[in-house]
């Protein structure tokens, strides 16, 4: 997240020339937010993956109820009209961070 903010916060010349797009392919910018968006994708997957791995009892003790255990319970009750999915789940958790 501290590399998010960092590259959030900065100053891009692409920024000033939006219009332009070959500036975000010669300064970096596009690299550098896809990479930051895998790194991010990894780090929630295995948050959900080990919230289904403690719902599903393979680690041992009591895992506690917390936004993302109410989320995949939701996910797993499908008479919802709009099915909640990983991706929700995932922005969810992005905005509570």
């Amino acid at each position: 997240m501290k590399q998010v903010l960092t590259f959030i916060t900065g100053f891009q010349l692409a920024d000033l020339f939006p219009s332009i797009k070959y500036l975000h392919v010669i300064s970096g910018a596009r690299a550098m937010i896809k990479m930051l968006q895998r790194k991010i994708d990894r780090i929630l997957n295995t948050i959900i993956k080990e919230h289904k791995e403690n719902k599903m009892g393979t680690n041992t003790g009591e895992s506690e109820k917390d936004l993302v255990n109410v989320l995949l319970s939701v996910q797993d009750a499908s008479d919802l009209d709009f099915p909640i999915t990983v991706d929700n789940i995932k922005a969810v958790i992005l905005v509570r961070i």
